[in-house]
C-alpha cells in the first residue's frame, strides 16, 4: 500500500505542477486577466497539497486490520472469494470517502482552470486528461468492485459493513486472517 501512496502522490504534484506552469503555456491572449490566472494557479497549489496529505493520511489510517468471525460467514454460505470482493470494495470505498473531500476540492480548482482556459479559446483537453488522471486512476476497476459488491448476498454485505465500518483498513492483512476454506 505505501507503494501505492508514493507513487499516486508523486502523480499528484508533478501533474499539478505541470498543469500550473504549462497552463498558459499557449500564446496567452492579451484580455487573460492575470488576477485570475494567479488566483487559479494558488487554488490548484493548495488544493493539491491538501489532496496530497489528505491520501497519506487515509493510507496512513490502513494500519487496521479485522478477524471476522469464521463461524457466522460459514452459517450464512459464505465463500472466501465472495468475502475478499466485499472486502476489496470496501477497502476501495472507505479510502475514497476518507479523502473524497480533498479529492473533491481538486477536481473543482482543475476543473475552474478548464473552464478558464475555454473562456479564453486555449486549449483546455490536456488539462481534463490529466485531472481525470489523477481524479479517477483506475475508475472501470472502482466500477467493477461496486458491480460485484451489489451482487453479493445482503447478510454478507451488512455483516462485512458492519464489521469493517468506514474507515480505511488493511485489506491484505484483513485477508490473510480470514479462517476460511
Amino acid at each position: 500500500m505505501i507503494n501505492n501512496f508514493k507513487i499516486y502522490f508523486f502523480l499528484i504534484i508533478i501533474s499539478s505542477v505541470f498543469l500550473s506552469i504549462n497552463v498558459f503555456a499557449q500564446s496567452t491572449p492579451p484580455d487573460v486577466n492575470t488576477d485570475v490566472i494567479n488566483y487559479v494557479k494558488r487554488n490548484i497549489a493548495i488544493s493539491t497539497a491538501r489532496f496530497g496529505k489528505k491520501v497519506k493520511f487515509c493510507d496512513e489510517k490502513r494500519e487496521t486490520e479485522f478477524i471476522l468471525d469464521s463461524k457466522y460467514l460459514k452459517s450464512i454460505n459464505a465463500t472466501k472469494k465472495d468475502i475478499i470482493v466485499g472486502l476489496v470494495y470496501l477497502d476501495y470505498n472507505n479510502t475514497f470517502n476518507c479523502r473524497s473531500e480533498a479529492q473533491l476540492r481538486f477536481a473543482y480548482d482543475i476543473g475552474m482552470l478548464a473552464s478558464i482556459q475555454r473562456g479564453y479559446n486555449l486549449d483546455y483537453k490536456n488539462t481534463l486528461d490529466i485531472a481525470s488522471n489523477l481524479i479517477y486512476p483506475a475508475i472501470d476497476n472502482e466500477l467493477e468492485h461496486v458491480a460485484n459488491y451489489i451482487t453479493l448476498p445482503l447478510k454478507l454485505r451488512e455483516y462485512l459493513e458492519k464489521s469493517i465500518g468506514k474507515k480505511p483498513f488493511n485489506l491484505v492483512q484483513t485477508v490473510s486472517k480470514l479462517n476460511i476454506k
